[in-house]
């Protein structure tokens, strides 16, 4: 005869699963400053664009020995329109459109 299922063990219990959970703790201001704009995060890898794009062309005019400023071994660039905001833009040509119309 072929053997059967053993018999339980005895004083064995059945086992029981039981879930826990703790509680999560946030860093809420570690988040807030992971938290960035999409325009400012595309304005900020423009400039590093440019700065990245300026450093090359300054090594590239150190090398060669050209560019503008060249002094001892240091190139220097002058800003001549420095970064000026679009509101003040569109604000000044208004004015200038009203001082137009007056006649000034």
């Amino acid at each position: 005869m072929p053997p059967g299922p053993l018999p339980p063990l005895p004083g064995a219990a059945p086992a029981k699963t039981t879930y826990e959970s703790a509680p999560i703790l946030r860093d809420l201001r570690k988040e807030a400053a992971a938290f960035v704009p999409v325009a400012v995060k595309r304005k900020l890898e423009i400039e590093k664009a440019q700065k990245e794009r300026e450093q090359e062309e300054t090594e590239v005019e150190a090398e060669t020995g050209t560019g503008t400023g060249m002094q001892m071994g240091f190139t220097t660039r002058v800003n001549a329109a420095p970064d000026v905001d679009v509101d003040e833009i569109r604000r000044f040509a208004v004015e200038v459109e009203e001082a137009e119309d007056d006649g000034r």
